[in-house]
């Protein structure tokens, strides 16, 4: 039956009965029904306007008739109301979650808190406008906003359908609901209505953080569907009874058992936990103990479908949208309750952004505890670097270079460090959700960072590592478990191999055995006690660098000094050649020095030989020492210059295969580590080599981070990643779409072109731009949705940005006029404006003023300023208003029929006592020409406390005085008020008065005045 068919009916109805229906429609939206006992304390929590709107205004009307219209149909709840009840106090009592207005909220304070007002608005409309609020949660944490205001459209329009049948098939229909057919249910009432338990969503999720995280690990693990039912309206309703029928069992303690993930999804939604019980393989028992749980009240999740969950992660839902556009076919939409359901914060963000570099890290030893105490050692080391001087080989600039690193506040390097630091340190809870994330980021983020990242910034590279220590301990340690990992069989570590590396006292070449030598030894320790088999030897020198050369050049075979610069390739090493390049200036080896050498090597469990005694000057004398019937030696791996690996000439064909995989797909994650721990880093050449500065051989694949064109896409996703840092620094308990992770980080249009240019020459590489006003909203925009990448040139004008629970605004607004904060500072507000989608405000261009009204001129006095202190404009204050004029962005959702994104006109108005003063443009005002700020003088002795002005002034010390404003010097008395103080800044630029803004607390206007008069300013206002 039609719904004019049905109106018809009423129509024809008996006079009585149509006097009572008209009178059950006017009291239909006008009713207000008291609050059960649970909800009580919601009301008073609420800001007033929101109270106001859900006991009378349009979210009361639209909970009464959505409660009328689905009355029918709902089961029996009394428990569940109750215990929901009892826990929505308990969030709107949490002050986290439910923070009440201050003075520093400025023109949003009407706005500021927990958005409950569909909650109280159901509270105050009968028991099934409750259940009615409890759906609208149950679709808002699941599907967009968009979406669910189809869904509402979709199941109010069949639910009307189904009335106006009844009512044809002469079936009881209540008075309630056949009037509530009649009414028109606007998709922006229904908009309003699903934004409004979002931002309550928001705010439940802050209350009970502990008990959504626990939930989220353990569906994770579940991969089921929550209806399979085709319809929309058919899945809905259903979902939503078996969910309410379930939970009043589960709260009046009855055990329940399901299948399907619906009761799970109305947990999540509706913030009661009951004990669970999963049944997927082993049983895993989860205790919440929520005390809104009676004894007894356990659910126990069994197994599902085998097809049920096919294709899909987690507990998910498919339905088809047949009002999301205006035209076409039915949209079908998916969305998953896990893994990608919560919300991150930005230090959460961090950590998927750690996962998706890890990604790309594919093919090495890269489990999340490696590959985060990589980080940390990595960071510990430049930290070492820049504070100590103990053991190090560094220069002064080397230091001051690692100090500066370390100053960068938003040094990207620092975020992911501060990002992997929970995977080492924490444990529980912790330690199991950054896990979580960081697997986050390596499923759903390889794509995060349009360009692979070389694998650990290039420092896995044996050359490269030897080049950055300057230990020669790390080099040997490193070289020998490199050499184990890849000569691993009993046959491979027979093989007479030799560490050749520079003395680090005397900066010539020493030796090494690689495996140990398991025969055994009949030398005895110095003080004659028995010595234990030897496993590993070294041969170092007894003599000096400078020795040496003169011997060598006399022909005595002991010239092989290290050289200083670096072999291009690895050719056989000649043991008779001596370099030609001039020795480095070296110390004198002395008995002291060979004693304690020898005895720190022994320490170690190697035996110590003098390499001039073994008559050991040669690579392939040393390798003689191992096995007698070598030949010539190659360099297998390592840096020739420094420390290397020689084997055999013999055996090069065998190996050579082997240690060139070593060098192109790099050695394990671990041995980088170690060297990072070894405190023997150059932190120079480290900082060097993360910026595109380490050496790598010609012909070879480069390593080292940045090191080709691709750096610089590398770095702009980095160091945009860096800026976004920057913006959110104040952005408390601000949340992000994971939605972001489905898209290039650096697609984003907010991303300044100057984000794409790297400076190699200093340390830039590691930080972010400062951001523009519009980039910062373009940003904050994209962040909090996940998918609306919007121009910056389309906001030039905006001052805030309403979005769920938050308000994010320029801060500007919110702090005194002769502060002068950055164009990226943005702070949020806990709140909403009431309205759906990503609103943008911006102030009408031009504003109006209150005609100067002649009638009033008792008002005006215009005494001369006495030089005392004080607010005479306690009164003044600013409101927040909409003209109704609203435009749409584009985002890509052409034909949508709901607008998620838009440009919304705000008026900001100022009262004095109630009395409407005028309108603002905040903006333009404070960019004016008009506008001048002093700063504090260097050395004013002035105190605050009232002294003679020097010069004549009248002092303005209410409206009516400024409107009709002398010809000579004012000066504006509102003191430490800077509502009052922003208001005057925009009335005078309106007025073209020229305005110099004193500072708000502190020092006497004398000085100042003084000194602007010395600019031979002409009779300026002064607002102090």
């Amino acid at each position: 039956m039609s719904i004019s068919r049905l109106t018809a009916s009423l129509a024809s109805a008996s006079n009585e009965l149509t006097v009572a229906a008209a009178a059950l429609n006017f009291d239909f939206s006008l009713v207000r029904i008291d609050a059960p006992d649970e909800f009580k304390l919601i009301g008073p929590s609420l800001s007033a306007n929101r109270r106001a709107d859900a006991e009378g205004g349009k979210a009361h009307v639209t909970a009464r008739k959505l409660g009328a219209l689905f009355d029918r149909i709902i089961p029996p709840i009394p428990n569940l109301i109750k215990a929901y009840g009892h826990r929505a106090s308990e969030i709107s009592s949490t002050p986290a979650a439910n923070p009440q207005a201050s003075n520093q909220a400025g023109i949003f304070a009407a706005h500021v808190g927990a958005d409950g007002t569909t909650l109280w608005a159901a509270a105050t409309s009968g028991r099934s406008a409750i259940a009615v609020h409890l759906l609208a949660c149950l679709l808002a944490r699941i599907w967009t906003g968009p979406e669910a205001t189809s869904l509402w459209a979709e199941i109010v329009e069949r639910r009307r359908q189904e009335v106006a049948a009844s009512f044809e098939r002469e079936e009881e229909v209540d008075f309630p609901t056949l009037s509530v057919v009649r009414q028109d249910f606007s998709r922006t009432q229904l908009a309003e209505w699903d934004a409004s338990a979002r931002g309550w969503l928001r705010a439940a999720d802050i209350a009970k953080d502990s008990e959504l995280k626990q939930l989220m690990l353990i569906l994770k693990n579940i991969d089921t569907t929550v209806d399979r039912a085709p319809d929309p309206y058919e899945g809905v309703i259903r979902v939503w009874r078996k969910t309410l029928t379930t939970l009043e069992c589960l709260v009046s303690g009855m055990p329940q058992r399901v299948s399907d993930g619906s009761v799970l999804m109305a947990i999540w939604a509706w913030h009661v936990y009951p004990d669970l019980i999963l049944v997927k393989g082993a049983n895993v028992d989860v205790r919440f103990k929520d005390p809104l749980i009676s004894s007894g009240g356990c659910l126990t999740i069994g197994l599902q479908m085998e097809d049920e969950a096919k294709g899909f992660d987690g507990v998910h839902w498919s339905l088809s949208l047949a009002n999301l556009r205006y035209y076409g076919d039915p949209v079908v939409s998916h969305r998953a309750v896990v893994p990608d359901g919560s919300r991150l914060s930005f230090a959460e963000l961090a950590q998927v952004v750690l996962g998706s570099i890890i990604s790309q890290w594919t093919g090495y030893e890269n489990s999340l505890v490696t590959a985060a105490e990589f980080f940390l050692a990595l960071w510990d080391a430049i930290c070492y670097g820049a504070t100590s001087n103990e053991g190090m080989d560094m220069s002064e600039q080397e230091r001051q270079s690692a100090q500066m690193f370390l100053d960068i506040e938003y040094n990207w390097m620092r975020i992911l460090v501060d990002a992997a630091r929970p995977v080492v340190e924490s444990a529980g809870l912790e330690h199991q959700t950054a896990q979580q994330l960081i697997k986050l980021g390596q499923r759903r983020g390889s794509n995060f960072f349009c360009t692979k990242i070389p694998s650990f910034f290039g420092l896995l590279n044996v050359r490269t590592l030897i080049s950055l220590s300057s230990s020669t301990e790390a080099w040997i340690k490193l070289l020998r478990e490199v050499a184990a990992e890849v000569m691993t069989t009993r046959s491979d570590t027979s093989i007479p191999a030799i560490i050749r590396y520079a003395s680090g006292a005397g900066r010539v070449f020493e030796y090494a055995s690689v495996f140990p030598d398991l025969r055994t030894s009949n030398k005895r320790k110095r003080k004659g006690s028995s010595r234990s088999p030897s496993n590993l030897k070294r041969w170092i020198s007894s003599k000096s660098a400078e020795s040496l050369a003169k011997k060598g050049s006399k022909g005595t075979g002991y010239a092989e000094q290290a050289p200083y610069t670096r072999s291009k390739s690895h050719p056989t090493v000649r043991t008779t050649e001596s370099h030609s390049r001039r020795p480095r200036k070296v110390t004198t080896m002395n008995v002291e020095c060979w004693d304690s050498r020898r005895v720190q090597i022994e320490g170690l469990g190697e035996e110590v030989l003098s390499r001039e005694e073994a008559g050991v000057s040669s690579i392939d004398e040393a390798c003689l020492k191992v096995d007698s019937q070598s030949d010539h030696f190659v360099c297998m791996m390592g840096d020739q210059a420094v420390a290397a690996l020689f084997i055999p000439q013999s055996y090069q064909a065998y190996y050579a295969s082997r240690f060139r995989n070593v060098e192109r797909q790099n050695i394990k994650t671990r041995h980088a580590t170690e060297m990072l721990r070894s405190r023997s880093m150059h932190v120079g050449r480290l900082i060097s080599c993360l910026n595109g500065g380490a050496e790598v051989d010609e012909g070879e694949e480069a390593h080292s981070f940045s090191s080709t064109h691709r750096q610089l896409r590398r770095t702009s996703s980095l160091r945009a990643f860096s800026s976004a840092a920057r913006v959110y620094k104040l952005l408390s308990k601000a949340t992000i779409s994971p939605k972001l992770l489905s898209r290039p980080f650096n697609s984003g249009l907010w991303i300044p072109k100057g984000l794409k240019k790297l400076e190699n020459q200093d340390l830039s590489f590691l930080q972010g731009d400062h951001l523009s006003r519009p980039q910062s909203f373009s940003c904050i925009a994209l962040l909090e949705s996940g998918i609306h990448n919007i121009d910056p040139s389309l906001l030039c004008n905006v001052i805030a940005l309403s979005s769920s629970d938050s308000i994010y605004v320029a801060a500007l607004l919110l702090c005194d006029s002769w502060e002068t904060p950055l164009d990226d500072e943005i702070r949020r507000i806990s709140g909403n404006i009431g309205r759906a989608g990503l609103a943008m405000l911006f102030a009408p261009e031009n504003v109006r003023l209150c005609p100067r009204d002649d009638t009033r001129w008792r008002l005006v006095n215009h005494t001369d300023f006495d030089g005392a202190p004080g607010d005479s404009f306690r009164g003044t204050s600013l409101h927040l208003s909409f003209t109704g004029y609203e435009r749409p962005l584009d985002t890509d959702s052409s034909g949508a029929q709901d607008v998620d994104v838009y440009l919304l006109e705000t008026r900001i108005s100022i009262h004095d006592n109630g009395a409407w003063i005028g309108d603002l443009n905040v903006m333009q005002s404070l960019g004016s020409e008009f506008l001048s700020k002093l700063t504090y003088p260097a050395l004013c002795s002035h105190s605050t406390t009232s002294k003679p002005i020097a010069w004549s002034m009248t002092a303005i010390d209410n409206w009516d005085e400024l409107f009709d404003a002398p010809k000579t010097a004012c000066i504006i008395r509102a003191h430490r008020n800077w509502i009052a103080r922003l208001a005057f800044i925009c009335i005078c630029h309106q007025l073209r008065r020229r305005t110099v803004v004193l500072p708000g607390h502190g020092g006497h206007p004398n000085k100042f005045i003084d000194l602007w008069r010395d600019g031979g300013s002409d009779h300026p206002t002064y607002i102090w």
